[in-house]
C-alpha cells in the first residue's frame, strides 16, 4: 500500500479509469438552462413580469451551482484507476478540486493486498425535520437514500491510510477571492471511508458501472456474493456522532451559537433545553475551566 499526491499517479493508456459522468450532468444543466429560457420567453410574450423574474432567479441559481458542472470536466474527476498490478483510489472528493494539490489524496493498493471484494447495496433512512421559525418541531418525515458501495477487505497495516483519511476530512477549505470579498467552500462529500481496520469502502457514483469494476477485479481477487445492508435514521445519527460533535464544538467555540443550535436541533430533533445541554457539554469537555456565557440572541 502506498499513499501519494494525485499528480504522482502514473497514467497509462491501458488503465481503466472510473470517473463521475460528464454526460449526465451536462444534459441536466442544459435542460434546466433551456427551461429557464423558455420560462423567460413565455413571460415576455404574455407580459408576465413575475414569470420573467422567476426565470432570472432560476438562471442565477444555476450559475451559482456551476461548480458541480465545472468539477465534472476537470482532470481530478476520477475515483478509481485500475491497473495491471493494483488499484489507485482517490479519497478526496472531486468537488473539492480547489484544495492544495500537494496534499496526499490517493492510495495505491496492490491486488495482493486485497483479500476479498464485494458489492454492497445499501438503503439509508434519513430523518427530515420540519422546523418552525422559532426552531420548534413541526413534525418529522423519513426519506430513503439508496447507494452502491464497493467493499475491499485489505491485508496489512492501514494506519497510515486511516490517518490520511482523517486529515483529509478535517482539512479546512482554502479561501478564494470573489468580487464581494473572500469565501471558502468545502463539499460535504466523502466517497471513500475505512471501516474498522481493514475494510475500504468506496461509494460508487461513477461510470463505468461497479459491475465492470468487479469484472476486472475477479481475475485478481476473490469476489464474494452481493450483499444488502440497511441503516435506520437512529443508527446513522450514532455513526455520524463523533464528527458531528466536533463540528458543533467548533461552531460554538467560534461564537456561532445560532448555527450550532440549529444544526443540533436538525440532527437530533432536540428541544431547546436538550440543545443547550448538548452544546454546553461539548464546551465543558473541550475546556473544563473556561465555559463561556450563554448567548441568548
Amino acid at each position: 500500500m502506498q499513499l501519494m499526491r494525485e499528480r504522482d499517479v502514473p497514467a497509462n493508456e491501458h488503465d481503466r479509469v472510473f470517473l463521475y459522468s460528464r454526460t449526465n450532468v451536462a444534459v441536466v444543466y442544459a435542460l434546466l438552462f433551456a427551461g429557464s429560457i423558455a420560462l423567460f420567453v413565455v413571460g415576455v410574450r404574455h407580459r408576465l413580469v413575475p414569470l420573467q423574474l422567476l426565470a432570472l432567479v432560476y438562471a442565477a441559481l444555476l450559475y451559482l451551482s456551476k461548480r458541480f458542472l465545472v468539477a465534472r470536466f476537470r482532470p481530478s474527476n476520477w475515483l478509481v484507476r485500475a491497473t495491471e498490478s493494483g488499484v489507485y483510489v482517490k479519497f478526496r472528493s472531486y468537488l473539492n478540486y480547489q484544495f492544495d494539490p500537494d496534499n496526499v489524496t490517493v492510495v495505491f493498493v496492490p491486488y495482493r493486498e486485497i483479500a476479498t471484494g464485494r458489492v454492497v447495496r445499501e438503503t439509508i433512512e434519513r430523518l427530515d425535520l420540519s422546523m418552525r421559525l422559532d426552531g420548534s418541531r413541526n413534525g418529522r418525515h423519513r426519506s430513503y437514500q439508496r447507494r452502491t458501495v464497493a467493499e475491499l477487505e485489505l491485508i496489512g497495516d492501514t494506519n497510515l491510510l486511516a490517518a490520511a483519511l482523517l486529515e483529509e476530512n478535517a482539512r479546512q477549505a482554502p479561501r478564494e477571492k470573489r468580487w464581494y470579498g473572500s469565501t471558502s467552500t468545502r463539499a460535504n462529500h466523502h466517497p471513500v471511508t475505512l471501516e474498522g481496520a481493514a475494510r475500504l469502502r468506496i461509494v460508487w457514483d461513477c461510470v463505468p458501472s461497479i459491475k465492470r469494476f468487479f469484472v476486472l477485479l475477479a481475475s485478481k481477487v476473490k469476489i464474494e456474493p452481493i450483499a444488502s445492508r440497511g441503516w435506520s435514521a437512529e443508527s446513522v445519527q450514532e455513526l455520524d456522532r463523533p464528527g458531528f460533535e466536533r463540528r458543533i464544538g467548533e461552531l460554538a467555540r467560534s461564537g456561532k451559537m445560532r448555527e450550532a443550535r440549529l444544526e443540533t436541533r436538525l440532527h437530533f430533533a432536540y428541544d431547546d433545553e436538550q440543545t443547550e445541554r448538548f452544546i454546553e457539554r461539548l464546551l465543558r469537555d473541550a475546556s473544563p475551566t473556561a465555559l463561556p456565557k450563554r448567548n441568548t440572541a
